[in-house]
């Protein structure tokens, strides 16, 4: 039996049934089902290997794959709440069968390293489509470094004194521009920063200047990236980089001979910028470094803030520190990142 409608007085755009009807709290799925068709990301999945040995089945990999990843969207981390969603009439629109939580824990335990490298390429290939649709010509690499706390005998976990605990400290890259989280590689977790980052971004360079190609490269890093060796990768693939240095003694005697103490209210801020001719001991050559100098108020010294780097234009005003302050961005997706993916604590235990 079908209820009558009953409208509102206050609002008659707005009806009251006790009807009962297909309700979901997922709709929002349709739209990232829509996206996925738009950019084939569903045969992108499909073609991810795995070691399936597998007689007989009922969902092929690439099905799994998609569901899998549907469903963290959504924020279902746990394999059995699949056993749910197969009832869910959001689930049952994107996907023409839904899985139950043992093909879903089944697909991680055929997963091999190859599946790794394939979902990698997946997705490179979507940033692929997205950098020709916004036909974008600069690509801003921007590096850092997170580290999370794991718990349990898990693969590469070690103590970092700076920390205080256990975990890992993955290298990550962002691209400045879109915000696109590019690439990942988990380290250790005694590593420091700047470890394997050459290693690291190679493939990821090589890419852009072969399969779409692009006519300016940027590299902008933290200090714990300030390392000859990145220098040396910038420099010989004729990529710019503009990394922030760490303060020591030497460049701060080589700033301050450059202040010029004045008649300035010391009740005012002051900010001063040129640029140093620097080389560390271990640099075969020397290097241009731009400062910045504050003075804040009631203070009688200059703070200073130094960045290394390749940018050939005159220094007559602050661009690098424009530069390195824009990078907060890439900080910010760092942040969304990490509860994302689970990465403040993990507790699962390698087999």
């Amino acid at each position: 039996m079908t209820l009558s409608k009953i409208p509102l007085q206050f609002n008659p755009k707005i009806d009251v049934s006790h009807t009962g009807g297909t309700l979901t709290s997922d709709s929002g799925l349709i739209l990232v089902q829509e996206f996925i068709n738009k950019t084939h990301l569903d045969q992108l999945l499909a073609q991810v290997p795995f070691n399936d040995q597998r007689k007989y089945w009922q969902h092929s990999n690439g099905q799994l794959l998609h569901q899998w990843l549907l469903q963290l969207i959504a924020g279902y981390r746990a394999d059995s709440a699949a056993n749910q969603l197969a009832k869910d009439p959001g689930f049952q629109l994107c996907l023409p069968q839904v899985a139950q939580q043992s093909s879903l824990s089944a697909l991680l335990k055929r997963a091999t390293p190859a599946t790794l490298a394939g979902m990698r390429c997946a997705n490179q290939a979507l940033l692929d489509l997205g950098r020709r649709q916004t036909n974008l010509q600069t690509l801003i690499l921007d590096l850092d470094s997170t580290y999370y706390e794991a718990f349990g005998h898990q693969e590469g976990v070690a103590y970092n004194s700076h920390y205080g605990c256990w975990g890992q400290h993955p290298i990550v890259a962002f691209d400045g521009q879109t915000g696109d989280f590019l690439d990942v590689k988990l380290r250790p977790g005694n590593v420091y920063t700047s470890t394997g980052v050459v290693e690291f971004i190679r493939p990821l360079i090589e890419h852009y200047q072969q399969s779409v190609p692009v006519t300016d490269l940027f590299c902008r890093a933290d200090s714990g990236f300030a390392t000859p060796e990145l220098y040396d990768f910038c420099e010989a693939q004729a990529m710019n980089y503009v990394i922030r240095l760490k303060t020591n003694a030497v460049l701060e005697r080589q700033a301050e001979a450059r202040i010029q103490y004045d008649d300035h209210s010391w009740d005012q801020p002051q900010t001063v910028y040129f640029e140093l001719t620097y080389q560390a001991q271990s640099w075969p050559t020397a290097r241009r470094v731009c400062v910045e100098a504050k003075l804040r108020p009631g203070q009688l010294l200059f703070d200073y803030t130094f960045v290394i780097t390749n940018l050939s234009q005159p220094y007559q005003r602050p661009p690098c520190f424009r530069f390195i302050g824009d990078g907060a961005r890439w900080r910010t997706s760092l942040k969304k990142l990490k509860p994302a993916l689970r990465w403040i604590k993990l507790t699962v235990r390698r087999c």
